[in-house]
């Protein structure tokens, strides 16, 4: 079903007798990313590899391998002494075992075949590794308990049975019964076959008579085959004797609990007296969600910074020629940097470099200057004309002029070298941009928030919330962590919050559902909606918390507006001929084929049939959406607007289907249709701004003049200015008298005049 996500605000008054209940909800929000960013900063030792962060100052420092390194085997020893280890194992097999953990809870720190990294739920790691880790509870061996993942060990046997006989693969027989295939943990074939008579018999012996009873087999597939006497219960069980002697929980305990003692890693940051076990599993989750982002993100930024060092190398070989006219270049961008350091202010920061903006049009400059002789003049004019005439799309103006030039011919005559340097511009200021790394932001209350989690009704991983509806509105019941004045500890409390009315949520009811759920029954925009609540989270307003002139004491009386970010599983309004199986809206074959036609071969390309029409929304700004209804034709249409349909068919043959153009029609949401006044109101504001953009680039060309270098090329500057003022449609600020005088004596040869009133 699809998910939808509702914002409900909750009322946390401003009285002094609400105020338990604010400083109990910034309390959690605090004490919760304190957790997190414990648990982040603990894996990150466990990965030993450096790393970039931000210092107290918010500058990006990078932590060094050597000092992860160092904190790790510190943590680690300290965790084997307070295990009863007395620090067992060398230094690297600390290091290898920890980075052992990490690969399994952050598996995307790893990458398969294609380079892309390994996927990871951090709901089930978080439910499966947070006691491991943190719970000296989940580690000790105690009656019915045996340790971390005490479960999974308890069904893997120390060694294969007899009866299990490996096999090359020319043996293998694809039909016989007692033969079967296995794919390793490194994506190896193996091949096995079993003796069933032999693992009958095995099975009767007093030595397997433990091994049957463990309950923890009872859901397996061997084990209700051989309940029920089926003789392929010995090819399942060996199969499920190989992939637990592969899996990583189990390898995990006996090399880190059972050998080297680290096992718990640290203490919980919760105290279970206190305040219940699963806060720190929500810690946990929380920060395992984020390192399986960062880790994808390390791999991304790393592939994205190796392709554009890649294509600059590949740009530098090939241009390697053209180093000379690189510099006359070079010389020209230092030359109009240190110019546009005396006219428009600009900084050393970003130097001026030439970029495809700037050289707009210049395929077109070049090739009409290769047309005439080689007269500078000549070249200038067709600069002036094609200004004029591509207006808009017309680059810089400045650099033609200084090509223009007869000592610069060498540049663009006989071979373009203006292109490559712009190409070679662009992808250093790509590769600037290119990071090798992926900031790593801890959690922090106000900064770099996590929100803390609730689950919907029926579940039990997190601490759940409820909502009811009565004749006052809705309330959300949630538990809480309080902070005890007194002694400075924490304590869980439960809390009952009214939330605002939310026309997305209106009309509600609630009926019970299958497994303890809710069932929403609402409407919203008109329609009327069910669904199965989900989880919800506590959101912050950013710009309120992060607001510099609020403190964390000023925070926990007013932690400023607070939403329930609730989740609903909403059953689908389409159709029940549009739904597939899981009641989600199946995608027509068709459109499978015009999402990927263009780039990649279609696999449904045969769907495609005369009379099939097509919808195509573009969303917009000033209207909803725009759209148009295209319709499949056999054979090219004689008039009207059409294109190729990607059909795999030649445009000239009889059979080839086109894409006829029927109607356009926008889409406009209440209040989207203009008026004729809010028409006029928006050309006026538009007109305003064409205008102050124009007086902009006048008052530039102003200050321009003041870097003119004789008075012959100054007077040419005026004059163009004036010509450009005087054909103005008359709202400038700027006009001819206002420049009365520009061209008199004496300015003439004064350019420090021109400096000191237009600089």
């Amino acid at each position: 079903m699809p998910t939808r996500t509702i914002n409900l605000k909750m009322v946390l008054g401003k009285k002094p007798d609400s105020s338990t209940l604010r400083r109990a909800m910034w309390t959690t929000h605090e004490e919760i990313n304190k957790a997190v960013a414990k648990i982040e900063r603990t894996l990150l030792l466990c990965r030993g590899k450096a790393y970039w962060t931000l210092d107290d100052n918010g500058n990006e420092t990078q932590v060094p391998e050597s000092s992860v390194i160092t904190e790790a085997l510190k943590m680690a020893r300290e965790a084997q002494m307070k295990n009863g280890g007395n620090e067992t194992g060398s230094d690297e097999e600390i290091l290898n075992a920890l980075r052992l953990l990490y690969e399994q809870i952050v598996p995307s720190c790893k990458q398969d075949k294609e380079g892309n990294p390994l996927k990871g739920d951090a709901q089930s790691i978080g439910s499966g590794y947070a006691g491991p880790l943190f719970d000296p509870d989940t580690c000790a061996v105690k009656e019915g308990k045996d340790g971390p993942f005490a479960e999974t060990a308890s069904k893997c046997m120390a060694k294969n049975p007899p009866w299990l006989k490996p096999l090359e693969k020319v043996q293998f027989k694809q039909n016989n019964p007692a033969h079967f295939k296995h794919k390793s943990a490194t994506g190896k074939d193996q091949y096995y076959c079993i003796d069933r008579s032999e693992a009958d018999d095995w099975s009767t012996k007093p030595a397997q008579e433990m091994l049957f009873k463990n309950k923890a087999f009872n859901k397996d597939k061997w084990k209700k085959e051989k309940d029920k006497g089926e003789a392929t219960w010995a090819v399942d069980f060996v199969k499920k004797q190989l992939e637990l002697s592969e899996d990583p929980r189990v390898r995990i305990r006996k090399i880190l609990w059972e050998e080297l003692r680290l096992l718990p890693l640290g203490s919980p940051f919760f105290d279970k007296n206190t305040v219940a076990n699963l806060w720190n599993r929500l810690a946990f989750r929380l920060a395992v969600a984020h390192l399986l982002s960062w880790e994808s993100w390390n791999h991304r930024t790393q592939k994205e910074h190796n392709e554009a060092r890649a294509k600059l190398d590949s740009l530098e070989r090939n241009y390697k020629h053209l180093a000379g006219d690189f510099d006359n270049l070079r010389e020209y961008e230092r030359e109009r940097h240190e110019k546009l350091k005396r006219t428009t202010f600009a900084g050393d920061d970003r130097p001026f470099k030439i970029f495809p903006r700037i050289i707009r049009a210049w395929p077109r400059v070049r090739e009409e200057w290769l047309k005439v002789d080689g007269a500078e003049e000549k070249r200038k004019q067709i600069i002036k004309d094609l200004q004029t005439k591509l207006r808009g799309g017309f680059g810089d103006p400045d650099l033609f002029q200084w090509l223009a030039e007869d000592s610069r011919e060498h540049l663009w005559r006989e071979r373009d070298s203006l292109t490559p340097l712009v190409k070679l511009n662009v992808a250093r200021r790509l590769l600037e941009k290119r990071k090798e790394y992926s900031l790593m932001t801890f959690a922090d209350s106000r900064w770099h928030p996590r929100w803390t989690m609730y689950e919907g009704p029926g579940g039990s991983n997190l601490r759940k919330y409820s909502i009811t509806c009565n004749a006052t509105g809705l309330q959300v019941k949630i538990p809480l962590i309080c902070l005890i004045a007194e002694t400075g500890s924490l304590q869980e409390k439960d809390f009952s919050i009214s939330l605002a009315g939310n026309a997305q949520l209106s009309n509600l009811s609630i009926e019970p559902a299958e497994k303890g759920k809710k069932r929403f029954k609402f409407r919203s925009g008109y329609q009327d909606f069910e669904g199965i609540a989900g989880g919800a989270e506590l959101l912050f307003d950013r710009s309120y918390i992060e607001n510099g002139r609020r403190t964390a004491e000023s925070l926990s009386e007013r932690p400023g507006p607070v939403w329930l970010k609730l989740t609903l599983d909403v059953q689908s309004k389409a159709p029940g001929e549009w739904l597939d199986g899981n009641g989600r809206v199946a995608t027509p074959p068709e459109a499978h084929h015009f999402r990927t036609a263009l780039s990649n071969k279609s696999k449904h390309i045969d769907k495609l049939k005369p009379g099939l029409r097509v919808l195509s929304v573009d969303l917009g700004q000033r209207t909803f959406a725009s759209c148009s209804v295209f319709e499949l034709v056999e054979g090219k249409p004689e008039k009207g607007l059409f294109f190729p349909a990607a059909d795999g068919r030649p445009e000239d043959g009889p059979s080839k289907l086109w894409a006829k153009h029927l109607r356009s029609f926008k889409l406009a949401l209440p209040g989207e249709t203009t008026t004729q006044k809010e028409k006029l109101a928006r050309r006026a504001v538009r007109d305003e701004l064409h205008s102050l953009k124009r007086d902009m680039g006048h008052l530039k060309d102003l200050l321009r003049l003041g870097e003119a270098e004789n008075d012959v090329k100054r007077d040419e500057s005026i004059e163009t200015l004036l010509e450009s003022l005087d054909k103005g449609n008359g709202d400038s600020v700027l006009n001819r008298e206002t420049l009365h005088g520009l061209g008199d004596v004496k300015f003439k040869s004064t350019p420090e005049l021109w400096r000191r009133h237009c600089l």
